[in-house]
């Protein structure tokens, strides 16, 4: 019962529920506590590291390939994926290694070890994800989140990635 490799992020919002991710089992999983019952979500052959609910429907993730998904809660695959999200390394994608979300809208923002946030603006329907914005950084964006206003993101920038 649960994910069969370690937790690598947890979101939660309104009711009574959080989502998680299982890094080398490729699955996330919704939690309904008061039932003690979970959603298990597969999409991904790589290690899922990221996810964030943007509202009561929707959730998104990212994983070590490079890939973004944007998930509906009703739904056991991805309604849609943006393949190498951050561009290619020297041998292979950059891996997103951060996610924020403006929570029910349809901003969020990505970080990778390429020196860029990227925000993206997702369709009405979820099903398209399209670039809006790059902005510069130095170093490997760790970790984002939006300012409760949602007029600043703030960004965790360190010389590696977090342990």
């Amino acid at each position: 019962f649960g994910h069969q490799d370690s937790i690598q992020a947890i979101d939660s919002y309104i009711r009574d529920r959080a989502i998680t991710v299982g890094a080398r089992d490729a699955s996330a999983r919704i939690w309904k506590i008061p039932e003690e019952s979970q959603l298990v979500f597969h999409g991904s052959q790589h290690s899922i590291d990221c996810v964030k609910l943007i509202d009561e429907q929707h959730f998104v993730t990212a994983d070590d390939n490079g890939s973004i998904s944007l998930w509906a809660v009703l739904k056991k695959k991805p309604l849609t994926t943006y393949p190498v999200a951050h561009g290619l390394g020297t041998s292979a994608p950059n891996w997103v290694t951060a996610l924020a979300v403006m929570r029910n809208t349809d901003l969020i923002a990505s970080g990778s070890s390429d020196g860029t946030i990227r925000l993206w603006k997702c369709s009405q329907d979820f099903r398209k994800l399209e670039p809006i914005v790059n902005i510069p950084v130095v170093g490997f964006v760790n970790s984002l989140e939006f300012s409760p206003n949602g007029k600043f993101i703030i960004a965790g920038i360190g010389k590696e990635h977090r342990l």
